[in-house]
């Protein structure tokens, strides 16, 4: 089973990679519902969350 996700992922994570938290040759890992796609990184899917690898 998936965690509870009751925010808006999509605004979350766009502000996540414009804050400049990870350093350039950094990772973001991005934790979501296996149906949301983001049009950006590597994606992997483990049971019903998938994972969104982003580098910096």
């Amino acid at each position: 089973m998936a965690p509870p996700y009751s925010m808006d992922l999509v605004a979350a994570f766009q502000a996540l990679l414009q804050s400049g938290l990870v350093e350039k040759g950094g990772l973001y890992i991005l934790q979501h519902p296996k149906e949301l796609y983001l049009p950006l990184g590597e994606r992997r899917v483990y049971g019903e969350n998938a994972l969104t690898l982003v580098e910096v």
